[in-house]
C-alpha cells in the first residue's frame, strides 16, 4: 500500500487519479494531503498511518523546492539552447531571483521538512521488519 502525499490537494488528487488510471494501482494507492513545513500536518499523517496500517515500512522524502523564483516567460524568450555554458549561467542569473525569504522557505521544506518527517515517523518505522528511509534530492534543492 502506498500513501501518496502532496501539499496541494488538487494536484495530489490529480496525481492519484493518473496513477490509478495509467498504472492500474487503484487498490494500492491512497492520497493524503501533507505540508512538510507544517508540523501539525506531519503529526496528522503519522496518526493516519498508525491507525490505518499500524506501521510504516518505507518513508520516501521527496518534497523539495529550489529556493529561487524563476521568470519562466523570460527564460522561454531567451535563446538558451543557442548559447555556451558561460552564457547559459549568465542567462540563468537574468531570469532567477534569490532572496532571504526564498532561502528560508527552501531550508524549511528541504531540510527541516525531511527531518520532521523522519522524527515523526521513526516510531512507526521501528515496527517494521525491514524499515527504510529514502531521501530524494537534486542539485536544485541544494
Amino acid at each position: 500500500m502506498v500513501v501518496l502525499t502532496a501539499r496541494d490537494e488538487k494536484k495530489g488528487i490529480e496525481a492519484l487519479e493518473k496513477v490509478k488510471r495509467d498504472d492500474g494501482l487503484s487498490d494500492h494507492v491512497e492520497f493524503f494531503q501533507l505540508d512538510v513545513v507544517d508540523p501539525s500536518s506531519i503529526i496528522t499523517l503519522a496518526d493516519f498511518i498508525k491507525s490505518k496500517f499500524g506501521r510504516l515500512d518505507i518513508l520516501v522524502n521527496n518534497a523539495g523546492i529550489g529556493g529561487v523564483h524563476t521568470d519562466l516567460d523570460a527564460l522561454k524568450s531567451s535563446e538558451v539552447a543557442d548559447v555556451g555554458v558561460p552564457q547559459l549561467l549568465s542567462k540563468w542569473k537574468e531570469v532567477m531571483t534569490q532572496s532571504y525569504e526564498l532561502a528560508e522557505e527552501c531550508l524549511q521544506t528541504n531540510y527541516y521538512g525531511a527531518k520532521r518527517m523522519i522524527e515523526a515517523l521513526i516510531p512507526l518505522l521501528q515496527l517494521s521488519d525491514s524499515p527504510r528511509i529514502v531521501n530524494v534530492s537534486s542539485g536544485m534543492g541544494s
